[in-house]
């Protein structure tokens, strides 16, 4: 929905662009001081038109695109941006093609390197911003994972830097709004106000009347001026839990983990406190995405996510650190009872019953144990020496739980 909303307001100010007479491109000089502004370059319609059909995944003939290589001359940097994209999906068809993908990746990449001369709110369009959607999906295409998890990372943060935008946007036309109501309610309280004046030589009883009229405008600006208030805290509210969860299984991602192990480590330090954590990593988790696609691999994500936080403490913290590997904090725990919570919940995902995605074979994962007194009392120490009995455990045949230190 955000990106909807992201895509309608660029389609409105590309329309009003087209309709500027006279104006085809803008000069080095202009394009600085655009992009100084902030503001948007104009974009041939051709090309807006072109893009938007790309946006929505529409096929685009070769002729469209050769009747660009006559405007190529006159071309700005943000159209030449647009051109690459639909160059790289014109080169794509339904079927992975290694070598097509590999076009798609160059010619996407070229485009990149235009962004130095393009405005950050107009990168941050969906219009624009699709090229990394586009390079996550192609690198996905070639296996290269990593890679497509860092352009798609990229892409999420241009989406929500442009949602965060059109957010302000709207939220300075409602104070806008709201304080010329305000001034309209003053300057008719004033006028008001002098009327009484009047009045009240030749009517003073009206007085008691005015006076409760008055009030009552009063408490409605109050309970408007709540109203607002109340709303910026609940989008405050909201905007935090977001930055704080993992975008798909809902639990603290990987920045949360660290600010709270931080916390909860120097806390067992100063209270001489026992404290605890183990990692665990899916087995195979590979061949899982491989065998029946990253949809159903986030489902199961989300269920090794689930069974995590029926098995916590209400104390504990779970999280994900990313990829298939997931942490969990144990506070004020000995190392034989992290090794109890973590054989738990090995146990109830080896039994869990993923048929329901489609998997015909059950999920197992490895387990790490380490305890705070065992290493340099640092969270970073801890989680390193968690990590290393989890890939003893890989080594030992997967599917179990292994304490630090490693016995040789």
């Amino acid at each position: 929905m955000k990106l909807f909303h992201s895509f309608i307001i660029f389609l409105l100010y590309s329309g009003y662009c087209c309709q500027l007479k006279g104006v085809e491109f803008v000069s080095l000089s202009q394009t600085s001081n655009i992009i100084n502004r902030q503001h948007p370059m104009m974009i041939n319609p051709l090309i807006n038109q072109l893009a938007t059909l790309s946006f929505a995944n529409k096929s685009i003939s070769t002729s469209k695109l050769n009747e660009m290589d006559e405007l190529a001359i006159r071309l700005n940097q943000a159209e030449k941006y647009l051109v690459f994209i639909l160059r790289a999906n014109n080169v794509v068809n339904d079927k992975f093609n290694h070598p097509q993908h590999l076009a798609a990746i160059k010619f996407l990449n070229e485009a990149k390197e235009l962004e130095s001369s393009i405005g950050k709110s107009q990168l941050n369009s969906p219009l624009f911003s699709q090229l990394y959607l586009k390079l996550s999906k192609y690198y996905l295409a070639i296996n290269e994972y990593e890679l497509a998890f860092v352009e798609r990372k990229v892409y999420l943060e241009k989406a929500n830097a442009d949602w965060n935008s059109e957010k302000d946007s709207a939220v300075k036309i409602l104070n806008d709004k709201y304080k010329t109501d305000r001034k309209i309610k003053e300057n008719a309280l004033l006028q008001n106000q002098t009327k009484l004046k009047n009045l009240q030589i030749e009517q003073a009883e009206d007085q008691q009347e005015v006076q409760i009229r008055n009030f009552f405008i009063f408490i409605t600006i109050a309970v408007v001026f709540l109203l607002l208030m109340v709303r910026q805290i609940k989008i405050r509210q909201v905007l935090k839990h977001l930055a704080q969860t993992d975008s798909l299984t809902g639990i603290f991602n990987r920045g949360t983990l660290f600010k709270k192990g931080t916390v909860l480590t120097a806390n067992a330090i100063e209270s001489k406190a026992e404290m605890t954590v183990f990692l665990l990593d899916l087995d195979h988790f590979k061949q899982v995405n491989e065998n029946y696609g990253h949809d159903i691999g986030d489902e199961v994500l989300k269920a090794i996510a689930m069974l995590g936080c029926e098995t916590m403490r209400s104390r504990d913290i779970f999280a994900r650190l990313g990829g298939e590997e997931f942490v969990a904090v144990l506070p004020d725990a000995n190392l034989e009872e992290a090794n109890a919570i973590a054989e738990r919940l090995r146990e109830k995902i080896a039994a869990f019953d993923f048929s329901e995605y489609g998997l015909k074979h059950s999920i197992s994962a490895s387990f790490g144990v380490a305890a705070l007194h065992q290493v340099t009392p640092k969270f970073d120490t801890l989680l390193n020496a968690a990590d290393e009995a989890m890939y003893s455990a890989k080594d030992q045949g997967r599917n179990q739980v292994r304490s630090y230190p490693l016995s040789h």
